[in-house]
């Protein structure tokens, strides 16, 4: 089978609702060192549907591996991390994104939606950080209303 008859197998599977099905086939064709970086990012959807977020971290990390500058794998990432609530990392994956996209130069409608995702991402991680820096000096006596 090929690498794209594979990835259509899978992203059928996953389209209705069988994830555990994509996931297998997935495995096993990529155990025969068969695949590409699409094919280890759609195993990590199986995986986050299935809800292994081990799983899909090591998906990601060898889509990564096989093509760093992919926009899809980092920022689900960068997502990944975010819901393990490590947002200065989750920030370095989205930043990525954003300035991989800015370098492109492309009106990409794709590209173009996906960079304003990450900043979205970035601004409510920023206010995710804020709001424990505060909390952090509250209770070293900080009162935001009485200071500067």
């Amino acid at each position: 089978m090929s690498v794209a008859q594979q990835l259509e197998r899978a992203l059928k599977a996953i389209q209705t609702g069988n994830a555990q099905e994509a996931r297998s086939g997935l495995e096993t064709f990529l155990a025969d060192g068969q695949g590409d970086a699409t094919l280890y990012i759609t195993l990590a959807v199986a995986c986050r549907n299935l809800g292994d977020p081990v799983a899909m971290e090591r998906a990601l990390d060898a889509a990564l591996g096989l093509e760093p500058t992919n926009i899809n794998g980092l920022i689900m990432k960068g997502d990944l991390l975010a819901a393990r609530m490590d947002m200065p990392a989750a920030a370095g994956y989205y930043n990525f994104v954003i300035k991989l996209a800015a370098q492109s130069g492309s009106n990409d409608p794709e590209l173009l939606r996906l960079a304003e995702y990450a900043r979205q991402c970035l601004g409510r991680n920023n206010a995710v950080l804020s709001g424990h820096l505060v909390q952090h000096l509250q209770q070293h006596g900080y009162d935001p209303a009485t200071s500067p």
